[in-house]
């Protein structure tokens, strides 16, 4: 399930300070679900990159006003094999597994709903798993039309959001001894596809995370068949072995290939050879 989102980060730095425009931002987070016995496993990715606040273009460079510096300006990229358990009982983080992270603190689900008119919302505290830096939190609405929201033949709702995030200085901003934080303040609309995202923030994305643009769970490393380790999972190729030297009655063999051990997190080669013979009829391989 994606979304797309764009909005402004205004920067607070004493309490009787305004806050300042700093800058835009756009992104995408997508996401995948699964049914549990007690609810759902939520896990995703998030791409954000940011935007001159005066020009709107891609910001790459970053004038700091508090330290003079000019930062290198880094996207926002977050996601992986960690995700959320959303239950009856509240949420809490876990692995893709199912395998919470740490203690696991049950407080009821507590959204609060509205509605007016043609429109119905809900409001909700973001959840963040443990460890995270101080000053950090974040208040979402999500919007719905009321006869889209009555139609239970639908299996997705086309929705809208805004969020307020209140966080520390971003770290590429390198500022986190300057007194102050930063608010986000974003909205957007989730789509039915990524084909949908705007062209310019779709062809960076594609070209800086591919790998990013999809919410399914990385695949587990498993021991590869017979070769009494643990390796990529690519399933073993099946590959017809030529005769080493001419012989009057040829028994075509088949090499069952296996991913080596050493390369899983590379391109997978072949480490072990099992044979076994073919099928009655098999033709030799031909020469080149």
């Amino acid at each position: 399930v994606p979304w797309w989102f764009t909005g402004v980060i205004f920067a607070v730095t004493g309490p009787n300070e305004t806050p300042r425009p700093l800058v835009r931002f756009e992104g995408m987070e997508i996401y995948w679900f699964q049914h549990v016995a007690d609810g759902y496993l939520l896990g995703g990715n998030t791409v954000t990159f940011f935007r001159d606040f005066e020009t709107g273009a891609f910001l790459y460079e970053f004038r700091n006003p508090w330290t003079g510096r000019t930062d290198a300006v880094k996207p926002a990229v977050q996601g992986g094999n960690l995700g959320f358990h959303y239950g009856t009982d509240g949420i809490w983080p876990v692995r893709l597994t199912g395998e919470a992270l740490g203690p696991v603190s049950t407080q009821p689900l507590q959204v609060q709903w509205h509605e007016m008119g043609e429109h119905v919302w809900l409001q909700h505290q973001t959840v963040y798993p443990p460890g995270m830096p101080p000053m950090h939190g974040q208040r979402q609405s999500m919007f719905v039309s009321r006869r889209d929201f009555a139609n239970r033949r639908l299996a997705a709702l086309p929705a809208a959001f805004s969020s307020t995030v209140f966080m520390g200085w971003l770290k590429w901003m390198d500022m986190k001894d300057h007194p102050g934080h930063v608010v986000w303040h974003a909205a957007g609309a989730k789509l039915k596809s990524i084909d949908d995202l705007p062209r310019e923030y779709r062809e960076r994305a594609e070209r800086e995370y591919p790998e990013r643009l999809t919410a399914k769970p990385k695949p587990r490393a498993s021991p590869c068949p017979g070769a009494g380790s643990v390796c990529c999972d690519r399933r073993p190729t099946r590959v017809l072995v030529a005769p080493s030297r001419p012989a009057k009655r040829w028994m075509p063999t088949f090499a069952w290939r296996l991913p080596s051990p050493r390369s899983c997190r590379a391109k997978p080669r072949c480490s072990r050879v099992r044979t076994v013979p073919a099928a009655r009829g098999s033709s030799p391989p031909h020469a080149g």
